[in-house]
């Protein structure tokens, strides 16, 4: 998975920080199928600021009200893709596209089950309260989401105030009994933190597609 691209305190950055960390995340995998398990050498340049500094020009994220996930995706796309590290200096981490998943009505628990572990991680948002901080690896529970009054679609994840949409990376699962436990990578300090969140918690999950292992210039 990589660590997490924190995102920075009082900033509804959350969206941008999973998106670059996803982004790593699927050409470290693509990467490491063909040339062996921690061979892949780069790493996304953090934090983030060309991209932000894109959204914002574009008018796709704002720092109080945050963005659209795929809109995010559909950025770094359009400038080439996230800049990486001084060590692959030059080498940019493109997505070859994206798929969006209204769950959990897209999806039935063994459905995102599959996805996730044949095709994952990807990015999900989900509706996050006061509690939701109360919820890390150390607790050996599960966050069980809540919906706001009159709120019945998806909107924009911001993760700054105590009630709105957080995104965050996806990555595995566990099945409790009929439950879908799916642990997610936070992006609020350098441990994520982890959590296990329930699956019908979810709003929408965004996969980002790379095709195949990057091509990285001769030393």
């Amino acid at each position: 998975m990589g660590a997490p691209v924190v995102q920075l305190e009082n900033e509804g950055s959350c969206t941008i920080s999973a998106c670059t960390g996803c982004t790593e995340a699927q050409h470290r995998l693509a990467y490491e199928r063909v040339h062996g398990w921690g061979s892949f050498p780069c790493r996304a340049r953090v934090p983030p600021t060309h991209l932000k500094l894109e959204c914002l020009k574009r008018k796709v994220w704002d720092p109080v009200d945050g963005a659209w996930t795929p809109q995010i995706f559909k950025v770094i796309m359009d400038i080439g893709g996230i800049p990486t590290t001084r060590s692959t200096k030059g080498v940019r981490l493109n997505i070859h596209g994206y798929t969006v998943y209204d769950v959990p009505r897209a999806l039935t628990p063994e459905e995102a089950a599959t996805l996730l572990y044949m095709r994952g991680p990807f990015v999900s948002v989900l509706w996050a309260n006061a509690e939701y901080e109360d919820y890390d690896d150390t607790s050996n529970t599960v966050y069980r989401g809540f919906i706001p009054s009159g709120v019945t679609g998806s909107g924009s994840a911001s993760g700054t105030s105590s009630e709105g949409l957080h995104a965050v990376i996806s990555f595995d699962y566990t099945f409790v009994e009929t439950e879908l436990w799916i642990q997610i990578m936070d992006s609020h300090t350098e441990v994520g933190p982890y959590r296990m969140i329930l699956y019908e918690a979810f709003v929408y999950f965004i996969l980002p597609r790379v095709d195949k292992a990057i091509e990285l210039p001769k030393q």
